[in-house]
């Protein structure tokens, strides 16, 4: 894949604004780039809306009409809140609401490539 020929459509996925801000060097590049900073957000737009529908079940693949070229996407983010307003991995201390960072990359990952994405990378720093 050479990145510099046509544009592509990227996802970037990313819970630090720094990484997210960055990927505006591919736009700059004549690439279509959509970014999320949770779990529910990626895949939102991996499945191009389908995700959090009332039609989406839990083990189907939410088969998008046109994958991305490119799926980018860090190790570790929430699962942030889906379309329902339900937010799996959110829970109560001393009562506030607390989101936990969890392994999300792998499974975001492994739905890209089962979707038809061609090029899947898990990119992270040294804090995780």
């Amino acid at each position: 894949m050479n990145i510099n020929q046509n544009p592509l459509e990227i996802l970037v996925v990313d819970d630090n604004p720094g990484n997210i801000a960055s990927a505006d060097v591919l736009r700059q590049l004549d690439h279509s780039v959509d970014t999320a900073s949770t779990f529910a957000e990626a895949m939102n737009l991996l499945t191009r809306g389908k995700y959090g529908s009332k039609d989406f079940k839990p083990g189907v693949l939410a088969q998008p009409e046109k994958p991305y070229d490119v799926v980018l996407t860090d190790l570790k983010f929430t699962q942030g809140t889906l379309a329902s307003g339900r937010d799996y991995l959110s829970y109560v201390v001393q009562g506030e609401k607390c989101h936990v960072e969890q392994d999300l990359g792998y499974p975001l990952a492994l739905y890209a490539i089962a979707t038809g994405v061609k090029n899947v990378a898990i990119v992270t720093s040294l804090n995780h």
